[in-house]
């Protein structure tokens, strides 16, 4: 039975810290989206001690953008996703991909130019369309080319709206194939090309890649991907030249070695003989792409699942600042505009309204009461200075007020001499600042054995040693400057040097004020 219960708490113990692992790597994951005209696809991957896991990865048929939300709010909130950064990976339908020459304009200039010069390409209005680029690489040729993703700023917006409204954080609008350029990076050699063939439905798209970056990426209309084995053997033959001119444009423009690896991924169950054809009239290695090679997938889906939702993958590898070539058109993509509350947000802003009104009335209140209190205990003073007015003017009465006036000055003017010489000598003053002072004017070398305070004299007297008279000055020097002695006048009494060290005695009295 201890062995039943220690294996309990011990499995407890490892769902608990895989519980609390959990919720942590969401600090490092990111979710992809792909919305299609019939489904929603949705990829959820994070970091998990140092291996990249895919939590998520299922899609979802919908009706209409409603049932879109409801479920992907559901996705959410089953998985606790809420704030998770997300990144939308747009349908080939959803954008244009354009190659272009580099423009020689500053950041801020270039997107009023590339609308322009593209404005003939563009199959979107330029006021509604939403542009991002990368660089190719250096062509050994002078010409140097960008590629310009371009898509409708509205559908987007629509989009945007729809999954910050799920409860996700949409941080990234991306495109296919950096996608692929993600999965194809994770099998590349170091000083290899590679290639990657994804058989669709009705398409074909061919990446080349070398060191991580984008050289040639083509998407062929047309697909191998049927049962009738004529056709599909026509269809290798056609993708055979393509790939081909594909490796042609490749050598002529970069002259790059060839890819020494092809990874092939089909949202249809491919058969063998495709790889081996293509491996045969190609010269090379035609492997099936298995994305469990390199990720820990949780779902239990087969490989099939795993391709049609391979672009939503790909999309959720990414990483900041993980590669040269990145685009997102979030940030090009115009901010909302206008008051757009939702009733729980205008219920919020009420109710903080209401809150400071509230906070107001009371602090205005209370400002009120204490100032009455204020109010009443300056008149209760004035009355009674009053009555001692009255009193004085009773036993001392006068005729000059003139006098009356000069004596009053007087006599205040003698206190306050007084007072603050009082201050100086008084048991229970705050010497923190004399102290200071007379530490500050210390020199190395001088040293104080009494400090006095004659309350009968009113006078303060410094005795000590120095090493040197020279030190002596400069102690005397630097004690006259300091600004809390500046109402004391320092007199150097009796110095004496008939034995080593000269000995010192100085008197600060007080400068009466006339």
């Amino acid at each position: 039975m201890l062995n039943r219960l220690s294996t309990h708490v011990s499995d407890s113990k490892k769902s608990l810290l895989d519980l609390i692992s959990s919720k942590r790597s969401h600090a490092n994951g990111l979710c992809c989206i792909s919305v299609s005209a019939k489904d929603i696809s949705f990829v959820y991957a994070h970091e998990i001690a140092g291996k990249t896991t895919i939590e998520i990865c299922d899609s979802y048929p919908y009706k209409d953008q409603d049932n879109l939300l409801s479920i992907l709010t559901s996705i959410v909130k089953d998985n606790e996703l809420k704030r998770v950064p997300c990144s939308l990976m747009l349908q080939p339908e959803d954008y244009q991909l354009l190659v272009t020459d580099v423009m020689p304009v500053t950041p801020s200039e270039f997107q009023a130019a590339i609308r322009w010069k593209l404005k003939d390409l563009l199959r979107y209005p330029l006021d509604d369309v939403v542009l991002d680029s990368f660089n190719l690489p250096k062509m050994k040729t002078s010409a140097n080319k960008i590629m310009v993703v371009a898509a409708q700023a509205s559908k987007l917006k629509t989009l945007r709206d729809l999954i910050n409204k799920s409860g996700l954080e949409l941080k990234y609008i991306d495109v296919p194939e950096l996608a692929l350029r993600n999965i194809l990076a994770m099998y590349q050699q170091e000083g290899q090309s590679s290639a990657l063939i994804y058989l669709q439905e009705n398409s074909i798209q061919l990446l080349i890649l070398f060191q991580q970056q984008i050289y040639v990426s083509r998407v062929l209309k047309f697909s191998i991907n049927t049962e009738d084995e004529s056709l599909m053997m026509q269809g290798i033959d056609r993708l055979t030249s393509e790939i081909q001119r594909s490796l042609d444009y490749y050598q002529s423009l970069w002259e790059q070695p060839n890819p020494s690896r092809y990874l092939v991924a089909s949202i249809k169950t491919l058969s063998a003989d495709v790889t081996i054809q293509l491996a045969e009239r190609m010269k090379a290695s035609f492997d099936l792409l298995s994305l469990s090679d390199n990720l820990v997938i949780k779902p239990k889906i087969n490989n099939e699942q795993q391709m049609k939702l391979l672009l939503s993958v790909g999309g959720a590898l990414r990483k900041p600042n993980q590669y040269q070539q990145e685009i997102n058109l979030l940030s090009f993509l115009p901010k909302k505009t206008g008051i757009e509350l939702t009733q729980k947000v205008v219920l919020i802003s009420y109710g903080a309204f209401f809150l400071v009104l509230c906070i107001f009335y009371f602090g205005s209140t209370w400002q009120k009461h204490k100032l009455e209190n204020q109010i009443n205990q300056l008149a209760n003073a004035a009355n009674q200075g009053q009555q001692q007015f009255t009193l004085l003017s009773q036993k001392y009465p006068v005729s000059d007020v003139a006098n009356l006036k000069q004596l009053i000055g007087d006599m205040q003017k003698e206190y306050e001499t007084k007072s603050e010489f009082a201050d100086l000598i008084s048991p229970n003053a705050n010497f923190s600042s004399y102290l200071t002072a007379l530490g500050n004017a210390i020199v190395p070398g001088v040293w104080l054995t009494e400090i006095i305070f004659d309350r009968g004299e009113n006078k303060v007297v410094l005795k000590g040693y120095a090493l040197l008279p020279t030190l002596l000055e400069r102690f005397y020097a630097q004690l006259s400057n300091q600004p809390v002695f500046s109402n004391l006048s320092f007199e150097i009494n009796e110095i004496k040097q008939t034995s080593y060290p000269t000995s010192f005695n100085i008197t600060a009295k007080k400068v009466i004020k006339t």
